[in-house]
């Protein structure tokens, strides 16, 4: 006679609850609506002359220029149109 195999243990039964929105036909919620950008400034870029858009509040900061490296300083008097 062979040996009989230990049994495998039971897994606990978990309820599971039915989603109440696809149930009911609930839509779901509405997207948040998109961030409105503030006021922009337009840089160029001394060297390739390629255009950015940054934010008035990145005046006297610098910043690189993703096609030639250079190095740019949105000038002071840039926010004073």
């Amino acid at each position: 006679m062979r040996p009989a195999a230990p049994a495998a243990p039971a897994e606990p039964a978990v309820p599971t609850v039915p989603s109440l929105g696809a149930a009911a036909g609930a839509k779901a919620p509405p997207a948040a609506p998109a961030a409105q950008p503030g006021p922009t400034l337009t840089v160029i870029c001394p060297d390739c002359q390629t255009r950015y858009k940054v934010p008035v509040s990145s005046v006297a900061k610098r910043f690189r220029c993703k096609k030639c490296q250079a190095i740019l300083e949105i000038p002071p008097e840039a926010a004073n149109p």
